[in-house]
Parts: C-alpha cells; sequence; structure tokens
C-alpha cells in the first residue's frame, strides 16, 4: 500500500501524467530508431515519442526512452487524495510525451491543477 512508505519516513513522489507500465535497462527508443550502440546514444528521446496500443486490453501506451508510459490527465480532486495519503512531490514530466516544451506550459497547467 502506498501508505506505508510515508507511514515510515519515506517521501512520496508521483508522476502526475505518466504511469510507467514497463521499465528496460537499455534505452528501446534508440533500439527502435535503430541505434547500434544503446549505452551512449543520441538521445532521440529528447524529441520523440512514439504511440502505441495494447491490442488485447485496447490501452493507449507510449514508448519514451526506456520505458513504456499509459497517460493519464489527473483532475485536482485526485490529486486531493494522493495529497492525503502523504504524497510529498508531483512531477510534471516536460517533453514529446506530455507535449509541455515551455515554462509557460508548466506553470499553466500548476495554475489549472491548483484552480
Amino acid at each position: 500500500s502506498l501508505d506505508f512508505l510515508p507511514q515510515n519516513g519515506l517521501q512520496v513522489s508521483v508522476h502526475a501524467h505518466a504511469v510507467p507500465a514497463a521499465i528496460t535497462r537499455k534505452c528501446h527508443t534508440a533500439r527502435f530508431q535503430g541505434e547500434e550502440n544503446l549505452d551512449h546514444c543520441s538521445r532521440p528521446c529528447y524529441l520523440n515519442a512514439y504511440s502505441m496500443e495494447n491490442d488485447v486490453l485496447k490501452i493507449p501506451l507510449f514508448l519514451h526512452g526506456n520505458a513504456v508510459f499509459r497517460l493519464l490527465d489527473p483532475e485536482r480532486k485526485e490529486l486531493g487524495r494522493l495529497k492525503e495519503r502523504g504524497v510529498s512531490e508531483l512531477v510534471l514530466t516536460m517533453g514529446p510525451l506530455t507535449g509541455i516544451r515551455s515554462q509557460a506550459q508548466i506553470e499553466g497547467l500548476i495554475q489549472r491543477l491548483r484552480a
């Protein structure tokens, strides 16, 4: 349970938009683009994310770097429940996965979530 972590002195951070579905050691984005040296890739995830869909569950997923994510659009009431459960920090991701690419967009998102 999430409650166990803050009750035992650990700070919990939650990604507001992207929930990791799978994480690998080597970058799948670089592998997908045909790069040979995955330990020193060209960081294609700084510019691109790829959409895909789970064939069985029909859930949209996104490949970004070495992780596959499911995107969510959090509502204020959901974020309030996280705070009640001891979550100390929300992570707002910038880049191709969320479409947030500027300080103004981040500030706008923060204002929307606080409203």
